[in-house]
């Protein structure tokens, strides 16, 4: 009863009255400060809301109380009273004035009463007899593990030893439904400011009949909405994504796309703590959470297996107080305790060191390749640079996918800054000497290929070179990491069936900067490729999902040269049409699994002043219905509509049709009667008219 009616308190004690002269005054600027009188009454508002209403057992907590007279913040005197379960009065053994600080000697309840004092050290009165007074509770708790509504099955606590354990049982890593534990709150974890809190997790077993097992870290803010924000590891795959409330909606992060992250329903992180691979045995994971306070913004840094995985800008989507930390899983057994939490500081810039060799012209410079990041935080290698190129004329040059292609001869200005999680910047610039190439009779071009590619896909090399100006064909093709020839790995040719189309493309199984050597005879040319698995874009193609094995990507063209079956990623060229449009591509050597093998055509849809987006998919070849090679289109409000190829809705044929006159009688035939249209070049165009 007593924690329900502290609930009811609320936040703020707030009374609301006219002034009236009066001859007794407080000291309104006690606690140090010069005193000043006032023939007016003064009237409290009395805010408690940074104090938590819980803490730990062998812990303090500050009583940060703060008052406003009349809207305006002021400092009288106050006494602190502190009573415990049994009503004694503890204020003398558990609380210091000259710190504030609140450091309990047992488990219980303890109610601490604030109390305006007057000059005289008496309880203050207005000239109507008001007083301002407040009561909180504290609960003193030890940690341990509570669920917020009710307990999940196949749970156990155990409290037994030094540290509080959650274990998962072994039904959550079975079965092809979802099983989810429910939250549960971890008791006495209430974090103020900047903080940082690390989870040990021990024996995860995932469930792999599951689309999405999965564990939830989340915490409460200390608001009218109560957000309930939390980040997501993905056991399956080892992959992150974050959800973070603004208000009732989901909070705009886009902001953190300049290192890596994007939305597809979550926010996803770059990258996998695992490689891709399920997450299991014994891991630690670390958050942290630093606030700029100037600018009302907080960054949370993410730390796995005590390497820095990335970090997440949330804006100004936090508060300052956390009311409860809480944890979740989904199709995921595990073991899980809090190993160590505690305070962050940071005031110290990143160092940020430039070194540049002479660039050619019209040649690419990636150029992250020059800059070197030293800082006293352990996120000194995932923190995004910002790259600024100036000619001449400190005109801004622009990059692309942070790689300089110099068009014309001279000194150019480079700027690189670097905030760290805390908000500290490290700033320098330096000159690029970009000079003409030297004159040699033959001359390899290679500044039609990206500097970047992504790990597991991969990217289409555009090499072209001319030997006294006659173009020569026997190209050579190397690449090196950390200075050994990986070529054989990494490089490969692709080819259409009919010859037609030959490719050669670069597709990295690992991260790294990759030197590309493309040589005629004894001339060779060189690029740097910085492959990742966080790259957000490539060629005008954007990167919206994970998992691009066998994805290579080039200036018009995508070839899929994946195993049959395997599902891919999503990624678009970024087009924009309003009302009506058209939509030509080409299919070459178009082939599917048996099953459900087909390429899908997804459009974006909103409305003109850019609201209300819905999605409408084009679906292409694979299993439709009891026939194979047709097509499907999902229409916004139509659902799906499943077409053969030269279907008789506009331009009636009967090459498709087992009955030429119901056009609603599948063929039923076998891919093998399709084959023709599995090889070779194929046209297609959509229309849309509104």
């Amino acid at each position: 009863m007593k924690k329900l009616m502290l609930a009811m308190l609320g936040s703020f004690l707030v009374i609301g009255c006219i002034p009236r002269v009066s001859s007794s005054t407080p000291n309104v600027s006690s606690n140090g400060l010069e005193s000043s009188s006032t023939s007016f009454d003064a009237y409290y508002v009395i805010d408690t809301s940074k104090i938590t209403s819980e803490m730990l057992l062998g812990s303090s907590v500050e009583l940060d109380v703060s008052f406003k007279n009349l809207g305006e913040t002021a400092t009288p005197d106050y006494a602190v009273s502190i009573v415990d379960d049994l009503l004694v009065d503890v204020t003398s053994t558990t609380y210091v004035s000259a710190t504030r600080l609140f450091t309990p000697l047992s488990i219980g309840d303890y109610s601490i009463k604030f109390s305006v004092l007057d000059e005289k050290g008496d309880l203050y009165l207005t000239s109507d007899d008001t007083s301002f007074e407040r009561t909180i509770i504290i609960s003193v708790v030890k940690q341990s593990f509570e669920p917020v509504n009710s307990a999940g099955e196949d749970v156990e606590i155990d409290d037994s030893g030094n540290e509080s354990v959650i274990t998962f049982g072994s039904s959550y890593a079975v079965g092809s439904s979802k099983k989810t534990s429910g939250q549960y709150r971890i008791t006495g974890l209430t974090f103020l400011d900047n903080y940082y809190i690390t989870y040990q997790l021990k024996d995860v077993v995932y469930g792999d009949n599951y689309a999405d097992p999965s564990l939830y870290f989340g915490w409460n803010r200390n608001n009218e909405e109560l957000s309930d924000d939390c980040i997501k590891l993905s056991s399956g795959n080892g992959t992150m994504a974050a959800w973070v409330w603004a208000g009732s909606n989901q909070a705009n992060l886009g902001n953190n796309s300049d290192h890596g992250w994007f939305i597809n329903g979550w926010w996803n992180a770059p990258n996998s703590v695992s490689n891709l691979a399920p997450v299991s045995g014994d891991h630690t994971l670390r958050f942290e959470r630093y606030i700029d306070k100037v600018n009302e913004v907080a960054v949370y840094g993410i730390i796995y297996d005590d390497v820095a995985f990335t970090y997440l800008d949330v804006g100004s989507n936090y508060t300052d107080l956390q009311k409860s930390v809480w944890i979740e899983t989904n199709n995921t057994s595990m073991s899980l305790s809090v190993i160590d939490f505690g305070i962050v500081t940071d005031e110290i810039a990143p160092e940020i060191s430039l070194e540049y060799a002479d660039t050619y012209v019209n040649s690419s410079l990636l150029l992250k390749t020059g800059v070197t990041v030293t800082d006293n935080s352990i996120y000194q290698d995932v923190l995004a640079r910002q790259y600024v190129v100036r000619d001449s004329l400190n005109a801004v040059v622009e990059t692309e996918n942070d790689t300089f292609t110099p068009l014309v001869v001279g000194d150019y200005s480079l700027s690189v800054k670097v905030k760290d999680l805390a908000g500290n910047v490290g700033e320098e610039t330096t000159v690029l000497h970009v000079v003409p190439k030297p004159v040699q009779d033959t001359i390899i071009d290679l500044t039609e290929t990206a500097s970047v590619a992504r790990v597991g896909g991969g990217i289409i090399i555009y090499a072209s070179a001319t030997h006294q100006e006659v173009p020569v064909t026997n190209l050579a093709y190397k690449a090196f990491l950390g200075g050994v020839d990986v070529s054989a790995t990494v490089l490969r040719e692709i080819t259409s069936n009919d010859t037609s189309l030959k490719y050669q493309v670069f597709a990295p199984t690992s991260a790294g900067i990759y030197d590309l050597q493309v040589s005629v005879n004894d001339v060779s040319e060189h690029l740097s490729i910085e492959a990742s698995t966080s790259l957000t874009s490539v060629y005008g193609f954007t990167y919206y999902d994970a998992g691009f094995e066998g994805v290579i990507v080039g200036r018009d063209e995508v070839i899929y040269a994946t195993p049959t079956g395997l599902e891919t990623g999503k990624l678009g060229k970024g087009l924009s049409r309003v009302t009506n449009w058209e939509l030509s591509f080409d299919l070459t050597d178009l082939s599917f699994s048996k099953n459900n093998g087909s390429i899908w055509y997804t459009l974006e849809s909103k409305k003109s002043d850019g609201t209300g987006g819905n999605w409408e998919d084009i679906r292409v070849g694979g299993n439709q219905g009891t026939d194979l090679w047709g097509y499907e289109a999902s229409i916004i409000g139509s659902g799906w509509n499943t077409y053969q190829w030269r279907s008789n809705w506009q331009d009636k044929t009967t090459e498709f049709m087992p009955n030429p006159e119901d056009a609603s009688i599948g063929c039923g035939r076998g891919s093998g009667e399709y084959a023709q249209y599995a090889t070779g070049t194929h046209h297609y165009k959509v229309i849309c008219t509104t």
